[in-house]
């Protein structure tokens, strides 16, 4: 969550940082120079100095530090590990913020194999559940990005990303969400809270309006678990690759395409990239081949593609 920054913030920041190192200890609450250096960093073409950097372990100190910052109005900004690549990363939104890392929150709450769904904390790694998923045997797959295994599930989840299965669409497969609000309190959405509630994990919606929209993409609160369902494992798996040779071939493709996904044929989400797009997922720009011109010059574009063996679009 993150508020306008007070004038005399710096008084209020000196007592907060002292109290929050009674809370977490002086090793989980760091503001030397290079710990905020490599959390101003990002692969977007800004930075944000944040004005120190929080690392919780659970959700009663989140709930705990957010009653201190909000007795003085100091501007908190939450990431899961600070990899959600072309998100923000671990960059707070400007300068001056406290980020709070929720990276040691990384506990997967609970698994449920016979209804597919699982409860995480926003320190849970693709690797991490993946492999959660393999080392207990359970018949379920999920869902992943193309981020990278130590990136985080919820921390995509927030930003409304995808992945590729017929549950790509990750939101839209989340059933029930634990938030810590402005002031401290604790929200559970849907059915959640109610104290002897069993369907909380497979009915997302609960009595009256549906909240969970609200805390994707916001700064309405600090979210601490979500409940997610999980695909039940096939017998088998196929990967589709088309590419598209020239540029203005890809309008007809995506017509092709269209009625597929309308009447549930292809059930997973589709990916159409073009060749700037899928170079860059393996290579840097290429400076001294394009004897420092930007952007990549045509010829040096086209070349590029025969070398990596892709077309002018690639779809998946």
């Amino acid at each position: 969550m993150s508020v306008p920054q007070a004038a005399g913030q710096a008084a209020g920041l000196a007592e907060a940082l002292a109290q929050w190192r009674m809370l977490l200890g002086p090793q989980r609450v760091l503001d030397d120079g290079a710990t905020l250096a490599a959390y101003a960093s990002s692969t977007s073409s800004w930075s944000a100095r944040p004005a120190a950097v929080l690392r919780p372990h659970t959700r009663g100190e989140v709930e705990a530090l957010v009653r201190i910052a909000a007795a003085r109005g100091i501007a908190l900004y939450p990431i899961s590990t600070g990899r959600n690549w072309g998100y923000g990363d671990a960059c707070a939104a400007t300068a001056g913020q406290v980020i709070v890392d929720l990276s040691g929150m990384n506990r997967v709450r609970e698994v449920n194999a016979k209804l597919a769904y699982v409860v995480i904390e926003p320190g849970v790694t693709q690797q991490q559940l993946s492999q959660y998923l393999l080392s207990e045997n359970l018949p379920l797959w999920m869902d992943s990005t193309g981020a990278g295994p130590d990136t985080s599930l919820m921390g995509n989840i927030l930003e409304r990303g995808f992945g590729h299965s017929p549950y790509g669409n990750r939101f839209q497969n989340v059933c029930g969400m634990e938030i810590v609000l402005a002031g401290g309190e604790v929200l559970q959405t849907g059915f959640g809270h109610f104290p002897a509630s069993r369907n909380s994990r497979v009915f997302p919606y609960g009595l009256g309006p549906w909240l969970d929209g609200l805390f994707t993409q916001s700064n309405f609160g600090i979210v601490t678990s979500v409940g997610l369902w999980l695909m039940p494992k096939t017998g088998a798996i196929n990967h589709f690759l088309c590419s598209v040779e020239r540029h203005e071939d890809i309008a007809p493709v995506v017509d092709a395409l269209r009625p597929l996904r309308l009447d549930g044929t292809l059930r997973s989400i589709v990916h159409i990239g073009n060749d700037l797009r899928v170079i860059s997922g393996g290579a840097t720009y290429p400076h001294e081949r394009a004897g420092g011109a930007s952007p990549l010059p045509a010829a040096l574009r086209a070349q590029l593609r025969r070398e990596a063996g892709v077309g002018a679009w690639t779809v998946s």
